[in-house]
């Protein structure tokens, strides 16, 4: 009997969100390891985000004036 490509990676998968599920900072937040990635890469964009945005009020004061501090103040509230 021959087992698929298809169906040993789905197991090597498998067995490595299993252990990423079992890191104690994802235990400790009560969430997997898949909702884990996708709330905290969601986070990360909105901070690059807010930094263009800070960036791009640096060089143009009269422009953006609290669209970057307003993204950090909302994921701020969401920590």
């Amino acid at each position: 009997m021959s087992t698929s490509l298809k169906e040993i990676s789905q197991c090597c998968l498998t067995r490595l969100l299993n252990r990423l599920d079992s890191i104690s900072h994802i235990k400790n937040k009560e969430t997997t390891y898949c909702e884990h990635f996708i709330r905290a890469s969601s986070m990360g964009i909105q901070m690059i985000r807010a930094g263009i945005w800070l960036f791009i009020h640096t060089a143009f004061p009269n422009y953006l004036e609290r669209t970057g501090s307003d993204i950090l103040k909302k994921l701020h509230k969401e920590l």
